[in-house]
């Protein structure tokens, strides 16, 4: 019988089922008497009727309640209830291994990780006289910290293997005594298939299993029935890991053989031996410290890919002859070496990362051409990669969760990015990243000079860039800064280390940005270009730029720092993001190209219902680039921005399903706002530098409600009409919160603008209290203050925070945290307080946005949020080797 919300097993009160199967259901619960989050499994009757068995089950339980282990889960208590036999478990967020390996095989760096871990885990509970017994994926949780073991046997009732005949299905047999079988088929060592008593080197088979899918995506062993399986765990080897993913390090090979070996005196014969293999290889002793993955299907795709190639002969050889020659004539003249192209592929997830996440520049090229690093996000954080020019393997480069723009150091043998509000470097031949120094600002950027200084933007004030010793120290600042403008990055370092572009942008409108070039003498600051973005230079003296999807080029003195002549088109369709003055592009100092096409830039996404518990519901319109959808006060239409031909106001009415434009001024209109009776939508109308509103109904066209100078996002119009709340590109700031009064003089003032950034203003139901995030911690959080003060803030989130939005009749506040959305109650009876927050559900499919993009209705029983579509255009990273040649013929033939 299920347990309902609310019913008590004890101390416990059960709050919401998690999952459930043939072992029983698992539900989440609140321990009343410790105040925190558990698991509670319920056992099945079998085990509840058999006095023996309910015995041996209460005495190994409390063993396991003595494995203390960071990846073992933890089990706090037994008990039993109107006939209900329970364990209380430490409750884990996370997803199953089963369920990561239906995406396919885990990157190998993340497998040796895992995979150590898991042996650890199993160590401590061999050294305790445990044996886990049921060791497979779906025992096995991949959390934010890491690997958990769950299940040690505890709850399996047994079965007499009776005859090989009748196995036919796939199911758990749990075993106690010789002759029985425990355990699941597929990840059975060969002694437990035979039903013989078990030891610790079994677990180590099943373990041995368990890798082998981890790295290749498929199981060990396979079969129609049972009965197969058994058979080829008893008889057969299986497939060599080399043959279905061919760039799997030989020791790795070796050490999952080994456990895979049919006499368990073969194997290793502790996990702490097999813990160590697998951290030798992780830390250093197998590819150079760096583990060769796939993204997804790239290495596959990639070793097929080159192969191909050798068979046609063409590509590979002009390719090998090109690499050769720069290997060892990396300084013989450029018209000497042919151009030659190469892709190297993504899949489409991957492609998203820069179809839909192009706030930084996610590509880069070493100095001399030998190698690419480029960014990935994932599900939860994204990662760098690199591919060296002359090998197809690509590789993770560990500790580089979070990374956003990658530049390489003058002599390639080193990166640099920004991650967790810090900027790192790290060697890439091994080892861990190391701090340099605090960079808080989502938008820094850097370059890496000959002076052994690394120049990047802050975001603290107008125009600074400052620089820090590469080995680390205290940034200092860089020339005079900008008075004129909200935002100066991605700079470059001229030869001799004499002066730096960097793009600038006055916040006025996309088409703003110039390039300035600052001397690090003396600091004198002069604009080289305007309405471009992206700076690169290529020696001796030619000026790469981004203007739209082009990219051109300039003759340049870079000791003048001046353009010689008129700019000349050079390459048509880079991704590029000029909101953000990035483009997906770089070369190195020979002037090799690497950039990710345009026609990646599929920017589509579409809107979708989601109940509380994540169910979903597509809403029936065309795909489109849809952002910041806001739900009128009744609950009845949306407002939200449809940047796709140009950025203007919609409304959708949720019965009739239809959409109507409500904007029509020239220009870019974005983030909307209703007001408190729902006849008016207010949006920002950067582009005519003012906010402005309109009638909903359409029956009144577009009024100013002020001018504006400074880009801006509303963040919601209070409960009583007489004001506004907003989020500035500040002049002092990155991002700040303003406050527009709607009667009077309307002028406004900030209300938070420090060092740090201040985004997502949301003013409650009742006008009391701002909702915010910030990144003054080192990370994003939610944060909660009276409004308009005084009064201390409250922090809400607990691990990250984003994107804050208040039920409208329910005293909840929801926010996001990467790909689950979160809620807290709230109560401001007295002094304000705030619930632990929970998960509602996860999404890894959201369209990232500045500030919320998502709403809750009314009712708060559903949440509208704009998800990427499927299907986005495909576009490799292309690479031109020696595209120098090139580049000096196109611009001659133009400039003839």
């Amino acid at each position: 019988m299920p347990l309902f919300p609310g019913t008590h097993l004890g101390p416990y009160e059960i709050t919401g089922l998690l999952g459930s199967g043939g072992m029983g259901e698992v539900y989440r619960a609140r321990d009343t008497r410790l105040e925190r989050t558990v698991a509670i499994k319920i056992l099945p009757r079998e085990l509840s009727n058999d006095s023996i068995r309910k015995q041996r089950f209460e005495r190994e339980a409390k063993t396991i309640s003595n494995l203390n282990h960071p990846h073992i889960c933890v089990l706090h208590d037994v008990g039993s209830q109107d006939g209900i036999d329970y364990l209380v478990m430490e409750c884990i967020e996370g997803e199953t291994l089963a369920r990561r390996l239906e995406k396919g095989p885990l990157p190998l760096e993340q497998a040796l990780k895992y995979g150590a871990q898991i042996a650890d885990a199993l160590d401590k509970a061999h050294r305790s006289g445990v044996v886990h017994r049921d060791l497979k994926p779906g025992n096995i949780m991949l959390t934010p910290t890491g690997a958990k073991l769950l299940d040690f046997g505890l709850a399996k009732p047994a079965v007499s293997l009776i005859s090989a005949a009748t196995l036919s299905g796939v199911q758990a047999s749990p075993v106690t005594a010789e002759g029985t079988i425990v355990g699941t088929f597929q990840y059975m060592s060969p002694e437990q298939v035979e039903g013989k008593e078990l030891d610790e080197r079994s677990d180590i088979f099943s373990l041995g299993a368990v890798l082998y899918e981890m790295v290749t995506g498929k199981r060990a062993f396979e079969g129609k029935s049972q009965l197969n399986v058994a058979s080829a765990i008893l008889e057969k080897e299986p497939e060599a890991i080399s043959a279905v993913r061919p760039l799997t390090p030989q020791t790795l090979d070796h050490a999952i053989r080994r456990c895979l070996a049919k006499d368990p005196e073969e194997r290793w014969q502790t996990a702490r031996d097999l813990e160590l293999e697998l951290k030798w290889m992780s830390g250093g002793g197998s590819q150079a410290g760096f583990a060769a993955a796939p993204i997804g299907e790239v290495s596959s795709r990639l070793w097929k890919a080159w192969t191909v190639a050798s068979v046609l002969g063409v590509a590979t050889i002009a390719l090998g002859v090109v690499l050769g020659w720069k290997t060892f004539h990396s300084k013989s003249p450029a018209r000497d070496m042919p151009v030659v192209r190469f892709d190297i592929p993504l899949t489409t997830a991957d492609s998203s990362a820069f179809s839909f996440l192009t706030l930084d520049r996610g590509v880069a090229i070493a100095p001399d051409g030998s190698r690419v690093v480029f960014r990935v996000p994932g599900v939860s954080a994204s990662r760098l990669f690199l591919r060296n020019i002359n090998a197809p393997g690509i590789l993770v480069l560990p500790g580089t969760e979070g990374a956003f723009y990658p530049f390489f150091s003058p002599d390639g043998q080193s990166i640099a990015f920004f991650a967790a509000g810090k900027l790192k470097a790290m060697a890439l031949s091994g080892g861990a990243p190391a701090v340099i120094c605090d960079a808080t600002n989502l938008q820094s950027s850097g370059a890496w000079g000959t002076d052994g200084n690394i120049y990047f933007s802050t975001g603290a004030a107008p125009g600074l860039m400052v620089r820090v010793p590469a080995d680390g120290g205290t940034p200092e600042k860089v020339g005079t800064g900008v008075t004129d403008a909200i935002a100066s990055i991605q700079p470059i370092v001229l030869p001799g280390a004499e002066a730096i572009l960097e793009g600038v942008w006055d916040g006025k409108s996309f088409d703003s940005w110039r390039i300035d070039a600052v001397r690090l003498g003396t600091g004198e600051r002069r604009t080289v270009l305007r309405n471009a973005y992206s700076p690169r230079f290529v020696s001796p003296g030619i000026l790469l730029f981004v203007r739209e999807s082009s990219l051109l080029a300039v003759p340049f003195d870079p000791k003048q720092l001046e353009t010689r002549g008129n700019p000349v088109s050079v390459l048509e369709g880079v991704l590029s993001a000029m909101v953000y003055g990035t483009a997906q592009y770089d070369v190195s100092n020979d002037g090799d190209l690497v950039f990710v096409g345009s026609e990646s830039s599929a920017l589509q996404n579409h809107l979708v219902w989601r109940e509380r518990d994540g169910k979903a519901q597509e809403i029936a319109l065309p795909p489109n680039f849809y952002q910041a959808p806001r739900i009128s006060p009744d609950g009845r239409e949306v407002a939200v921005t449809v940047r796709s031909p140009d950025p203007h106001i919609w409304i959708y009415n949720i019965a009739r399903g239809t959409l109507r434009r409500v904007s029509f001024a020239p220009g870019e209109d974005e983030v909307p706002a209703w007001s408190p009776d729902g006849k008016r939508v207010a949006y920002a109308s950067n582009s005519r530098h003012q906010l402005s509103w309109v009638s909903a109904d359409g029956s009144t066209g577009e009024e100013q409600i002020v001018p504006v100078n400074s880009h801006i996002h509303i963040g919601s119009w209070s409960h009583d009409g007489k004001l506004m709340v907003y989020e500035s590109f500040g002049k002092t700031t990155n991002r700040e919160i303003w406050v527009l009064p709607l009667e009077g003089e309307r002028k406004p003032y900030p209300l938070l603008n420090t060092n740090f950034d201040h985004r997502s203003p949301a003013l409650s139901p009742d006008g009391q209290w701002l909702a915010y995030q910030s990144n003054e911690s080192g990370r994003e959080e939610v944060y909660v203050k009276k409004f308009p003060g005084p009064g201390e803030k409250m922090q809400i989130s607990g691990n990250g925070g984003t994107s804050p939005v208040w039920g409208k009749n329910r005293l909840e506040l929801f926010y996001r945290n990467g790909g689950k959305q979160m809620v807290a109650s709230i109560s401001t009876k007295g002094a304000f307080t705030a619930g632990n927050p929970r998960v509602l559900f996860e999404n890894p499919a959201w369209a990232w946005q500045s500030g919320p993009n998502y709403d809750v209705t009314p009712d708060g029983k559903r949440i509208i949020a704009v998800e990427l579509s499927e299907g986005i255009i495909l576009s490799p990273m292309h690479v031109v080797l020696n595209w120098k040649a090139e580049l000096a013929a196109r611009m001659a033939t133009q400039e003839r």
